[in-house]
């Protein structure tokens, strides 16, 4: 995913904020698909004889989906720093449905979504990846959806539940003062001051030396107990 925060961690769907990851499950057809493929196969067969009994074709081998290769998933991460994401969203839409575990291409698609303006669709695409996420790409993608639930889809509700669930997981310092200082001000919005000082309060207390403390200092003067 692209963050300035982060760097190249992993970003862009395909390794975006650059926590690299890759899985996939190999699903055959349900016997209802296949079925009606290999009814469709017969349809086609023509008798060999009048009175001889039809031949049928064989049914077609269960379709399997391919992991993307590394080097499109590259490819699409360029895309998406040098600003091109239009280029290759169809692609990226394409290999999304069809490897639906691979975190990758999740990672650059959520990106791509979110670096053109598409903040409901990339927040979909987010939550898509947390669910299959090794649990430190999780926290990267929890982190920019909670930043577009706050900032750019003014969801502070939705912001809240995210930032909680980072913060269940230990974090640095410097993100851990941030995220709660994030979450303070979500809370803040919510008219919820007594839950956004106990938020600010354990930045000043615990993580005095980070750069977020001096904000939660500031938010504290004018927090109502």
């Amino acid at each position: 995913m692209t963050s300035a925060r982060f760097g190249t961690q992993r970003v862009e769907h395909g390794h975006t904020l650059h926590i690299e990851a890759s899985g996939v499950s190999a699903t055959p057809f349900s016997d209802a698909a296949f079925e009606e493929l290999a009814e469709a196969a017969r349809a086609e067969v023509e008798p060999a004889d009048a009175g001889a009994e039809a031949r049928q074709a064989p049914p077609a081998p269960p379709q399997r989906n391919h992991l993307v290769s590394r080097e499109d998933v590259e490819r699409w991460r360029r895309a998406a720093v040098s600003g091109h994401c239009a280029d290759v969203m169809t692609e990226l839409h394409r290999a999304a449905r069809e490897n639906p575990r691979q975190t990758s291409v999740l990672e650059v698609l959520a990106d791509c979504l979110r670096l053109s303006g598409k903040d409901r669709d990339a927040a979909a695409a987010y939550q898509q990846l947390i669910a299959v996420a090794t649990p430190d790409e999780a926290d990267v993608a929890r982190l920019l959806l909670a930043e577009l639930y706050q900032e750019r889809l003014d969801e502070p509700d939705s912001a809240v539940k995210v930032w909680r669930a980072l913060l269940r997981r230990k974090q640095p310092p410097q993100l851990e003062a941030a995220a709660r200082v994030k979450l303070a001000r979500a809370l803040l919005t919510l008219k919820r001051p007594a839950e956004a000082r106990i938020e600010l309060e354990q930045v000043t207390r615990h993580l005095p030396a980070t750069p977020g403390a001096v904000e939660a200092l500031e938010l504290l003067k004018t927090t109502p107990r």
